[in-house]
């Protein structure tokens, strides 16, 4: 005897069953699953921007913020190494350039005054001529921090020879 394969029946509102209540259900539901196949098929894919677009934005990014401010500070390094004197040229350090303002930190203020009048004098308009306008002031700051080893033993042999 060969058994009858029982469909699933749906029940109604009025809580009886019926095959036809339950055949519309299923179409149903395959109809919604073929709209939202055809949804997903039509559907642009993610990676809409080709490679080269993104590939092209790091170059210009690190043109802009990296390579041009270090250029430019390689440039005021030279001129610097070139106008002042040895002494006074190794107690100095670029701190960088932010809105037009280059600021020098300083190992002293004895280095600061000399820095200064260095700077009032041409170095300004020369550093402002090198960067084509980029910097339009000079910032000294004096930064203990910077004292070198060396410099500090000579401070340190002097006042134990004048005591």
């Amino acid at each position: 005897m060969a058994l009858k394969k029982k469909t699933p029946s749906v029940q109604d509102a009025a809580g009886t069953s019926s095959d036809a209540s339950f055949l519309l259900a299923q179409n149903r539901q395959q109809s919604r699953m073929e709209t939202l196949s055809r949804i997903i098929r039509s559907r642009p894919p993610l990676d809409r921007h080709p490679p080269e677009r993104i590939g092209n934005f790091l170059p210009e990014w690190f043109d802009r913020n990296v390579e041009k401010p270090g250029v430019l500070l390689t440039d005021i390094v030279e001129l610097c190494k070139a106008e002042l004197p040895r002494q006074l040229y190794d107690a100095v350090a670029l701190a960088g350039i932010h809105r037009g303002s280059l600021t020098i930190y300083v190992q002293s203020a004895a280095a600061k005054a000399e820095i200064d009048s260095c700077l009032r004098s041409s170095l300004v308009s020369k550093i402002q001529t090198r960067t084509h306008g980029v910097v339009q002031k000079v910032r000294t700051v004096v930064n203990r921090s910077m004292a070198s080893n060396d410099f500090s033993k000579s401070a340190t042999k002097r006042n134990s020879a004048e005591r």
